[in-house]
């Protein structure tokens, strides 16, 4: 914090690399890596998340 009580931080907007999906995956990493959907928790649809498909060694892309 500056002696004026003024607060700078970084405002640039960058893109969240957290995962969209809440499945533990990057989203760039799950476009470009996986092969799954960034926006779905479980881009296959067998109740196994795509981050603990990916974590296991199973195929987040099929059943």
């Amino acid at each position: 914090m500056a002696k004026d009580g003024l607060q700078f931080g970084n405002t640039a907007n960058f893109a969240d690399r957290s995962g969209s999906d809440g499945d533990g995956r990057y989203d760039d990493d799950e476009l470009y890596v996986y092969g799954t959907n960034p926006y779905w928790w479980d881009t296959d649809g067998d109740g196994s998340g795509d981050g603990e498909e990916v974590y296991y060694g199973t195929d987040p892309t099929g059943v």
